[in-house]
């Protein structure tokens, strides 16, 4: 069985768990001989596939670990530009700009060096392989504590992006231009006989483009903190710049997502009883051509849905240990949360690992960018920034909308 199908296995042993429960509850009685007998019997079998599905997400890590390595990975930093890292400051560059000396210059070099496009730019140039060295880049897995590759160098990143948790596959370090991902489509091997004329499944180019888009943020700086910055606050603040680009990413991904066309069949007007629940969850993965991978929607209509059972007498939740329907689901902020108003999403399933993130080169930091906005308040204005784009596949994502909850 794949990972999804574990998880739906799992699911049915808890629903079965809590439908005793409910019993149980509703008579205000301890278990019966035969339901503690069927109580050991679920939850032995929950820890089977809990066990199961720890080893097909190892080896799932490993496979998208793998491919990853294949687009993005980099050799570990040489002896060179290990010193590099280690003598750049980032507050030191921060005050020179455009015109850095020593090291500062050397690292803007290197920038240049990973990615053409810098070519030309002004302000602070970050390449991703010191970003990488420092580890201030979230994880697959969208940890907090993110260890680097030294050793006694950890940061504390607040990496709170959905993306990485999602599967959303990524192109980073790209070179200067567009870039055609190539695509395959879901292809399955048959059986023939050896002399038969064989069909060629050849890699399809230009289904989705990526191209180097300007994203950025604003934000400011005292003096005092600027030319007081250690070591450890340096990290914070790449890592603060990091996640605030990943949270771009994040919003940009929900917009996307959110100008597909909704299945039909639910106008305003209609009422999302109880009885309904499954109903619809099932009619999003049935209108699926390809095969899913997780929910997303907003956290007001997470709250909703795990106050809403699935049907009149279980007690069981739609939403529940963080899947809907033995599927992984997740929420995100920028997702419009409104339940009520027409127009606005209420879920969406898809195959995440179509929509594609791609970058170009590392960070670049421009100061004073809004001119003397900042002066009379002592502030230095910063304005972070990084090439990229994000597209999906819109056959491969399925969406609800106009769909009022009661």
């Amino acid at each position: 069985m794949n990972l999804n199908e574990l998880k739906q296995k799992r699911s049915e042993e808890v629903k079965r768990m809590e439908a005793i429960k409910a019993t149980i509850d509703k008579e205000q009685r301890s278990l019966s001989a035969d339901e503690k007998s069927q109580w050991n019997v679920i939850k032995a079998e929950i820890e089977k596939y809990d066990e199961l599905i720890q080893v097909e997400t190892d080896v799932e890590e490993a496979r998208a670990k793998k491919v990853i390595e294949k687009v993005t990975s980099r050799a570990l930093p040489s002896d060179k530009e290990s010193d590099l890292f280690e003598r750049f400051d980032l507050a030191k560059a921060l005050s020179e700009g455009a015109n850095p000396t020593g090291a500062e210059a050397e690292m803007r070099q290197l920038a240049i060096e990973e990615n053409k496009s810098f070519r030309g730019s002004k302000g602070v140039l970050i390449p991703r392989s010191y970003l990488e060295y420092r580890g201030v880049l979230t994880t697959s897995t969208g940890a907090k504590t993110i260890a680097t590759s030294v050793a006694n160098k950890v940061v504390d990143t607040d990496a709170k992006t959905i993306i990485q948790s999602l599967g959303v596959t990524r192109w980073d370090n790209l070179a200067a231009g567009y870039f055609n991902v190539p695509t395959v489509g879901d292809t399955t091997a048959v059986y023939d006989a050896e002399n038969s004329t064989h069909t060629i499944t050849d890699p399809t180019v230009g289904g989705i483009t990526l191209q180097p888009k300007f994203l950025h943020y604003t934000t400011s700086f005292t003096t005092e903190q600027l030319y007081s910055m250690s070591n450890n606050t340096q990290n914070k603040v790449l890592a603060m710049f990091v996640n605030a680009i990943e949270k771009g990413f994040e919003k940009e991904l929900c917009a996307k997502l959110a100008a597909i066309d909704a299945i039909s069949g639910y106008a305003t007007g209609s009422t999302f009883v109880t009885s309904a629940a499954t109903s619809t969850v099932l009619t999003l993965e049935s209108e699926l051509a390809v095969e899913g991978t997780a929910y997303l929607t907003s956290p007001k209509v997470r709250g909703y849905l795990k106050g809403l059972s699935t049907d009149s007498g279980s007690g069981i939740k739609v939403w529940a240990n963080n899947e809907v329907n033995g599927y992984p689901a997740y929420a995100s902020s920028y997702i419009n949360s409104t339940l009520t108003t027409s127009g606005q999403k209420f879920a969406i399933f898809g195959r995440f690992e179509d929509a594609h993130i791609g970058t170009w080169g590392g960070i670049q930091i421009l100061m004073n960018e809004q001119g003397d906005q900042f002066y009379d308040k002592g502030l230095i204005g910063v304005r972070v920034s990084q090439m990229s784009d994000v597209q999906v596949i819109s056959s491969s994502f399925k969406l609800i909308k106009n769909y009022p909850v009661t």
